[in-house]
């Protein structure tokens, strides 16, 4: 999963009030055996739209685990690159793509993830909305 969150105030806020009753509500302790959770703090946005407004219209979500992963083409709806919170060496590109231009540049190492978005699981909750 990933998610991206206004601040970090927000996350700490829907970890400590909202996370627990939603987990326990939705029997999602039956869906797997371990996990675990990575933070990262956004360092740049890629292209000229931010990644809440590309997500909305977003069909393909690439994942590269290196901090210059991809570069920007007119096609992508828009990125975001971000460096772990814990080890300053690990970073994090994330953009986002329609299905009919999601080609990957010759001159870029492919993606280490690569997914179609599913409409219905989509939730995009921006403006002030707490």
């Amino acid at each position: 999963m990933l998610a991206f969150w206004e601040d970090m105030q927000h996350y700490q806020s829907f970890m400590e009030m909202d996370h627990d009753p939603i987990f326990h509500q939705s029997g999602q302790s039956q869906t797997y055996e371990a996990i675990s959770v990575k933070l990262f703090s956004k360092i740049v946005d890629m292209g000229e739209r931010n990644i809440l407004d590309a997500l909305e219209s977003g069909e393909i979500l690439r994942v590269v685990c290196a901090k210059d992963g991809m570069s920007t083409t007119e096609t992508m709806l828009g990125g975001v690159v971000a460096q772990s919170q814990k080890n300053s060496m690990e970073y994090l590109t994330v953009s986002l793509w329609k299905k009919d231009s999601s080609q990957v540049n010759e001159n870029e190492q492919p993606p280490d993830y690569s997914v179609i978005l599913e409409p219905a699981w989509r939730v995009v909750k921006k403006g002030g909305a707490k």
